[in-house]
């Protein structure tokens, strides 16, 4: 009988545990076909539109998920990439960024609301831009950013400097 109690709780505490564990399949959605339109400087005179596609799968025997984008913007092609992983020690998502029309290496770190239907993110490099990705429709996810310089406020301002959306193909 006593075995049977320290079973119980036992499994209450680990299947707890493990049943809120993150791990890179809570991100399974972004996994996909994407058409993008991304409008930056929106309303002032430096606003401009890209747009694009964008294709999202498992990489490296599924520990990431790697989403390549071609878009244009002013009339040039551009593409990037997204390396996403979860930081088990870190407890966020880690995300590398690479541009073929940018030199520097983006790393942002995504956290999952409470709700999990809002990531909340930041740049890890003590500059770059705060965003908040919105996926309650898992065919429709809206990004959106500021850039600033890192003051430890992940709150976005309603004023985004610039909006992506993204629509399932």
């Amino acid at each position: 009988m006593k075995s049977k109690q320290i079973s119980t709780i036992l499994f209450m505490i680990f299947g707890v545990t493990l049943a809120s564990a993150q791990s890179i399949q809570d991100l399974n959605f972004l996994v996909g076909k994407w058409e993008v339109s991304e409008i930056v400087y929106a309303g002032t005179d430096k606003e401009y539109i890209e747009t694009g596609s964008r294709e999202c799968g498992y990489y490296l025997d599924g520990s990431y998920i790697k989403c390549e984008t071609q878009g244009l913007r002013k009339g040039r092609d551009r593409w990037y990439t997204f390396l996403i992983n979860y930081d088990s020690n870190e407890k966020y998502y880690r995300i590398l960024s690479l541009s073929s029309d940018y030199p520097e290496v983006g790393m942002s770190a995504w956290e999952i609301d409470s709700s999990a239907q809002i990531i909340k993110g930041r740049s890890l490099q003590g500059y770059g831009s705060i965003h908040r990705l919105d996926f309650r429709d898992r065919d429709k996810i809206i990004w959106q950013g500021l850039y600033a310089e890192a003051n430890g406020n992940s709150e976005l301002e309603l004023n985004a400097m610039w909006t992506e959306t993204a629509t399932r193909k």
